[in-house]
């Protein structure tokens, strides 16, 4: 397959899976055993995480207008104790040789889409008691978020179908559980972008120049457009309470994924 296309590919995957709750990581982690790419290569990592990123200011960009307008430092808190728990639990898990271990078996992938799945049975559902507004969330609903999202730093767990199920158990509305769980990307994204970064300054093994100029900016664009678009389907499909489907699917693939690896 020509590098090109591989690069279009894991953009695209990028883009759909950070933002629908299928898991991202679980699914770069599959694609890369399946055709055989290297998704670590890490300027690419780092700037399709970019891609993803900036779909993300682009879609609330009046949203964090507003933030800073009013200087809401309230919300800014809030976000802030929600990623302590992701940081804490992401170091351990980078560090400690556990993200190797991971990323290397598929059988653990295909574990974690299967508990995606059962995420998304049981917990996105929004009902009529769902009345909390993102501004006016608790600190301590925000920590409990903020551990949802550390255990999305296992492969095959989703980060947002973690994220946006547990702020629905604890009554946020739809909409505002959604922008929450999308302002906490933000530092997450960033955050995993530039430890990438240290590592690779670090380690005099890296390469940074295995993938073409070319090639970084077609996976930045088409990263960030994916992104854009499956960012609006995840909102505008949350709203009607249809994501169940996500559910079957993520329970469907880690169980054919498990099944592959181990005969």
């Amino acid at each position: 397959m020509p590098e090109l296309l591989k690069v279009i590919l894991l953009a695209t995957v990028q883009g759909c899976a950070e933002f629908l709750p299928i898991s991202s990581s679980g699914h770069l982690a599959i694609l890369s055993a399946v055709l055989d790419i290297n998704s670590n290569v890490l300027l690419l990592t780092v700037v399709l995480h970019a891609g993803t990123l900036l779909s993300i200011l682009v879609y609330y960009f009046h949203f964090l207008l507003e933030i800073l307008r009013k200087r809401d430092f309230r919300l800014v808190y809030l976000i802030t104790i929600s990623t302590l728990p992701t940081v804490v639990i992401g170091l351990i898990f980078k560090y400690s040789g556990l993200e190797e271990l991971f990323f290397n078996n598929m059988v653990y992938p295909g574990i974690g889409l299967l508990i995606t799945g059962i995420i998304l049975k049981k917990g996105l559902v929004s009902g009529s008691q769902n009345d909390i507004e993102v501004h006016s969330m608790s600190f301590k609903k925000a920590l409990a978020i903020g551990f949802a999202q550390g255990l999305a730093v296992l492969p095959g767990i989703s980060r947002s179908g973690s994220t946006i199920s547990m702020a629905l158990k604890l009554g946020l509305r739809g909409d505002d559980a959604a922008t929450f769980s999308f302002m906490l990307a933000i530092p997450v994204i960033a955050g995993a972008s530039f430890l990438e970064i240290i590592s690779a300054v670090s380690d005099n093994s890296s390469n940074l120049s295995l993938i073409p100029l070319a090639h970084l900016i077609v996976g930045f664009i088409v990263s960030a457009v994916v992104g854009f678009f499956s960012l609006k389907l995840l909102i505008s499909t949350l709203r009607r309470n249809k994501l169940k489907g996500y559910a079957y699917y993520c329970i469907i693939l880690g169980i054919c994924v498990i099944i592959v690896t181990l005969f």
